[in-house]
């Protein structure tokens, strides 16, 4: 057999193997997964619920890591209003730990809000499951703030940013 023959064999080969280990991965009810370091590497079975379970909390985590770097506060409230994620641009502007605030209700913590606008167009945006978006005076730490609602299948996700300096210069 001369070596051209040789190499398409190899390659037939490794094509079958290659189809057959994927066909496994998508139709099997475990996954393998791969751990260590380039020197020395595990490899072991998983079940395909605790794979997707490791893709989903990995997900989750990029998501988390994305919102704690943007410079807008965000938070999340479920729909009983209490806080069920905070980033770390949140805690800066409320001057607030988000440890204090997680599980607590938003209008209990900030009664001030249901004074104000807050109230009205969040209220608004998880009752009727459409987006807002408001400028308003937050008496409580004296700033002006552009502040978006987004509904999301748990209750509301909203983010605020401070624009008292834009504010100022508009006039």
């Amino acid at each position: 057999m001369n070596w051209l023959a040789a190499l398409s064999v190899g390659s037939v080969i490794q094509n079958i193997a290659f189809y057959l280990l994927l066909w496994f991965l998508l139709h099997a009810n475990y996954c393998l997964v791969v751990a260590g370091s380039d020197k020395k590497r595990a490899t072991r079975r998983l079940p395909r619920e605790l794979c997707e379970e490791k893709a989903l909390a990995e997900r989750i985590a990029g998501l988390e890591n994305a919102l704690e770097g943007v410079s807008d506060a965000v938070y999340m409230v479920d729909r009983d209003w209490n806080f069920t994620y905070i980033n770390k641009a949140y805690e800066r502007l409320q001057r607030r730990d988000r440890a204090g605030l997680l599980g607590k209700n938003v209008w209990e913590m900030f009664p001030y809000g249901k004074e104000q606008r807050y109230f009205k167009e969040y209220d608004h945006a998880l009752r009727k499951q459409v987006s807002v978006h408001f400028e308003e005076f937050n008496s409580f730490n004296g700033m002006w703030v552009s502040a978006s609602a987004y509904p999301v299948k748990s209750g509301l996700a909203i983010c605020f940013r401070d624009i008292t300096e834009e504010k100022l210069r508009r006039g």
